[in-house]
C-alpha cells in the first residue's frame, strides 16, 4: 500500500518517442561518413609512404661520385691524421703548426679535389662538409693540447730518463 500523498512525487511517463525514418537525415549523414572516410584515406595514403619511406635525396645513389669521393676521403683522412699528431703538442700554437704541417701534403691538392667535386651534384654540399670537418679538427688538437698538454708535461716529467 502507499501512503496517499506519495503519487505526487512520481513524474509522469511519458510514452516512447517513435523513431520516424527520415530518408533525408539519413542520406545527408552518409554522403558525410563517407565523405570524411575518403579523405581520411587519401591522407593516410599520402602521409605514410612520406613518413616510413626514405627520401630519395639521401640514399645511397645520391652520394657523390667516385673521383670526387676518393680525392674528399683523402682530405678527411688527412686531418684526422694531422689532429693525431697536433694532440701531442706542449701548447696551442705548437699544436696549430703540427696540424698545418701534417695536412699540407694531401691538402696541396684541394683546388684540384674541388673543381672535380664542383661537376658533382653533391660536391660542393660534399666539399663543405669536409672543409667543416677539418676546421673542427684543428680546433679540437688545439683544445686537447690545451687541456691535457699540463698533465701530459707532469707525467713526462717523472717518466724522463737520465742521460
Amino acid at each position: 500500500m502507499t501512503k496517499p500523498g506519495a503519487r505526487r512525487f512520481l513524474v509522469p511517463q511519458r510514452p516512447a518517442r517513435k523513431v520516424s525514418a527520415r530518408p533525408v537525415s539519413r542520406v545527408v549523414y552518409g554522403a558525410f561518413i563517407v565523405f570524411t572516410t575518403a579523405f581520411v584515406l587519401s591522407i593516410a595514403v599520402q602521409v605514410i609512404p612520406a613518413v616510413y619511406t626514405e627520401p630519395s635525396g639521401s640514399s645511397a645513389s645520391s652520394g657523390v661520385g667516385r673521383a670526387c669521393a676518393d680525392g674528399l676521403r683523402e682530405l678527411a683522412r688527412a686531418s684526422e691524421a694531422a689532429r693525431l699528431e697536433a694532440s701531442r703538442g706542449r701548447d696551442r700554437k705548437e699544436a696549430a703548426r703540427a696540424f698545418e704541417d701534417g695536412r699540407r701534403s694531401a691538402w696541396s691538392r684541394h683546388a684540384e679535389i674541388a673543381r672535380i667535386c664542383e661537376g658533382d651534384p653533391r660536391g660542393i654540399d660534399a666539399l663543405a662538409a669536409v672543409y667543416r670537418f677539418d676546421r673542427a679538427a684543428e680546433a679540437d688538437a688545439v683544445r686537447q693540447v690545451a687541456s691535457v698538454g699540463r698533465v701530459r708535461r707532469q707525467v713526462e716529467s717523472f717518466i724522463r730518463m737520465p742521460e
